[in-house]
């Protein structure tokens, strides 16, 4: 993958990518889910990094301070439809691998279909991880190999079509954790025999704490 690339395909994408994607009834689901298990409290700030068009803005509640990042400006555009007259939602265009915000921002970050996109992953989830207050959550849905398993000749030969729409099927979300401060508080199966799936990490509190 590579973020020059994905911006011309999700420029591409984004004036029919609701009507694919955010009419899948499996994958809606699984959205939703994926928002219940976070636990977002009122008043609590959530991140959405690779916000895109915005398909789960509608499903939070309005009494979070909620920003969404997202690389691709065409996509951002769709998502201030969603994110209409809610003055607590903020959109800004930023790289999910250089987030702007200080240490310790968010209360939730989500990261949904964002790290089989990104052109370096490990550094998106470690951006992720960095901007979560100790104790916070950081909740993924996405599609991932099964870890230290080669990937099968299908799924190899499968590959080399989506990544051309802009997701890579090949990538395990594993090693891109190990040394980052967080612990893995649930994984499941989301969609799909479980090709998707959902991770809730947890920030480790400060030593001392």
């Amino acid at each position: 993958m590579n973020n020059d690339r994905n911006l011309l395909i999700y420029r591409r994408w984004a004036p029919f990518y609701d009507q694919v994607i955010g009419r899948w009834p499996g994958l809606n689901r699984a959205r939703r889910r994926f928002l219940s298990i976070a636990g977002l409290r009122p008043g609590e700030r959530a991140l959405f990094v690779g916000v895109g068009t915005g398909l789960d803005l509608p499903l939070v509640p309005e009494d979070l301070e909620v920003v969404g990042v997202d690389l691709s400006p065409e996509m951002l555009e769709r998502a201030k439809l969603m994110a209409k007259n809610r003055p607590s939602i903020r959109l800004l265009r930023m790289n999910a691998e250089n987030l702007v915000f200080p240490e310790g921002s968010f209360d939730a970050v989500f990261l949904h279909l964002i790290l089989s996109v990104v052109e370096h992953p490990r550094r998106a989830l470690a951006e992720a991880v960095r901007v979560l207050r100790p104790g916070g959550r950081c909740l993924i849905l996405d599609k991932f190999a099964p870890v230290h398993r080669r990937p099968s000749g299908i799924r190899r030969l499968l590959n080399r079509v989506v990544t051309r729409l802009g997701t890579d099927i090949e990538r395990s979300w594993e090693p891109w954790a190990e040394g980052l401060p967080v612990v893995k508080e649930r994984e499941e199966a989301a969609l799909l025999g479980g090709s998707y799936r959902i991770i809730c990490l947890r920030k480790r509190e400060k030593k001392g704490k």
